[in-house]
């Protein structure tokens, strides 16, 4: 179910993450060129390496003239250059998808330029949080260079998992065993203890939510160095890592997930198409299972919490509709602290500030609910029983139908005097603003005699969406004389209408 579907999304287990690596989650992520703070302050290994390659050729000219002498070497530094702009070039400005981006891809802004490494060893490092554990988790293999998932599936009894107690924090012994793990070849073992306790005095202190480096080697000079590391930071945290939170990088972020954090909403973007919006995150994920339990797929996990404003469900909105992969929107509120009449106010605003192409079910419970339907009662894109649909694609293009039944969150079952009653997507029907007064699966007498007490033909052709369709519909039904015959008639109209404004000036002047 998607319960537990979530809680794999949002667990902190490197073993499981890699499979919902393309999914959202709310928390830093800085890149690895800004870690050298961190190598400085905890007196870490890293490889020797630079971003921007812009600057970067300024600081190999500066170090060709300084060797000007040697024109040899000059002439290495500068071909080395050229060749460095030259593939820069091409990758600054493009999209890169990896396993990390997911299919949609990150604009390359920066190329990071690294020393290159004598490895004689390359092995597997991560600290992450264990929800078993409830605290820190050292992951470590003797095989690194790869995914966890790849060493997983190839190496499982390479894999050593060392839990650590957070009251106690890091032994000797715990690092001992980590170090048996990683099995280094030519690095001083004590030295590798030391370095691990470093690394885990960094993941505590800077509140990580991970940290995995991968691959932690070995050089031919006996030293273990991080080669490649990714940290990821709790946003709980903020307030006390302000220097670290400056590194964020809108740009390289869900722009869903910038939204959502500016509003102050909890939202983690799903891959599915049945949009949500529920206030608590124990609703939330009862939704979602509701969901999959009729056989849809949830878009989104979006908690407007227990006090949400007007205008954080208009932006709830906004974010939810900028999913192109939303097929409808289901809101779900059970008001206790949260107002049913703030949240429907939210919806009627955000209909006016955006077009909305889906259909939106509404359910709501609780502090002011009749209030609530009041406010949405003009509403027009309600899924009820009773609401008069257009049919925009397909065999019965054109009809009018009315939706007798609610089956899921994707079909309807509708009826009309015309044709049979059927299964419809929603995504196929344009909802209108007339309903008539019916109950569930009526009988088809029923539902004419209904229809004719609603008026419903007059409603439609009387209405402007009715009258344009009538319009599209003669036009698409006449013959080339037809079309001329028009063309003249607006010829003589236009001139009609010239002299009768010419009569108008003249008499105004006299």
């Amino acid at each position: 179910m998607v319960r537990g579907l979530f809680n794999k999304l949002i667990s902190r287990s490197l073993s499981v993450a890699g499979k919902w690596q393309q999914q959202q989650l709310r928390r830093l992520n800085i890149h690895e060129y800004q870690l050298k703070k961190s190598e400085r302050q905890f007196r870490m290994h890293f490889q020797t390496k630079v971003s921007w390659w812009s600057k970067v050729r300024s600081w190999l000219g500066v170090e060709a003239w300084e060797h000007s002498k040697v024109v040899l070497r000059v002439v290495s530094i500068l071909l080395r250059l050229i060749k460095v702009e030259d593939i820069a070039g091409k990758m600054l400005g493009q999209i890169l998808v990896t396993k990390q981006t997911g299919p949609q891809g990150k604009v390359v802004s920066k190329v990071y330029l690294c020393q290159k490494l004598s490895l004689i060893n390359e092995m597997y490092f991560a600290i992450t949080l264990d929800r078993k554990t409830a605290g820190p988790l050292i992951i470590a293999c003797r095989k690194g260079g790869t995914s966890i998932e790849d060493l997983a599936e190839k190496f499982p009894d390479m894999i050593i998992k060392v839990p650590v107690d957070v009251f106690k924090g890091i032994t000797d012994e715990d690092a001992a065993k980590v170090v048996d793990g990683l099995a280094p070849k030519v690095a001083d073992r004590n030295a590798s203890i030391e370095q691990v306790k470093k690394l885990y005095k960094l993941f505590c202190e800077c509140d990580c939510t991970q940290l995995e480096i991968n691959p932690i080697a070995e050089t031919a000079d006996n030293q273990l160095v991080a080669a490649d590391a990714k940290l990821n930071f709790d946003d709980n945290a903020a307030f006390r890592q302000k220097e670290i939170f400056t590194y964020r990088d809108p740009t390289q972020e869900d722009p869903r997930e910038v939204a959502a954090a500016k509003a102050d909403l909890n939202y983690i973007g799903l891959d599915g198409e049945i949009g949500c919006m529920v206030n608590g995150a124990g609703l939330a994920m009862a939704t979602m299972d509701i969901i999959k339990l009729h056989g849809g797929t949830p878009a989104n996990f979006l908690d407007v919490g227990g006090n949400a404003s007007e205008g954080q469900v208009v932006e709830a909105f906004k974010i939810l509709t900028s999913d192109d992969k939303v097929k409808a929107i289901l809101v779900n509120i059970f008001g206790g602290i949260m107002k049913c009449d703030i949240i429907a106010s939210g919806i009627v605003n955000a209909a006016k500030q955006v077009q909305l192409k889906v259909p939106v079910i509404v359910r709501l419970e609780g502090t002011n609910v009749d209030q609530g339907k009041r406010i949405l009662k003009p509403f027009k894109r309600y899924v009820e029983i009773g609401r008069v649909a257009l049919v925009n694609y397909g065999k019965d293009y054109g009809k009018l139908v009315v939706i007798v039944d609610v089956i899921d969150q994707n079909r309807a079952l509708v009826d009309s005097p015309d044709m049979v009653r059927t299964q419809m997507n929603f995504k196929r029907l344009s909802l209108t603003d007339i309903t008539i007064d019916i109950k569930r699966v009526p009988k088809k007498k029923t539902l004419i005699a209904a229809m004719e007490a609603a008026d419903v033909k007059n409603k439609w052709e009387n209405s402007s969406w009715g009258r344009k369709l009538i319009v599209q519909k003669r036009r698409a039904s006449l013959n080339d004389f037809d079309r001329f015959k028009l063309m003249l008639a607006k010829i003589k109209r236009a001139g009609l209408v010239k002299q009768e404004l010419a009569k108008l000036k003249k008499q105004s002047t006299a």
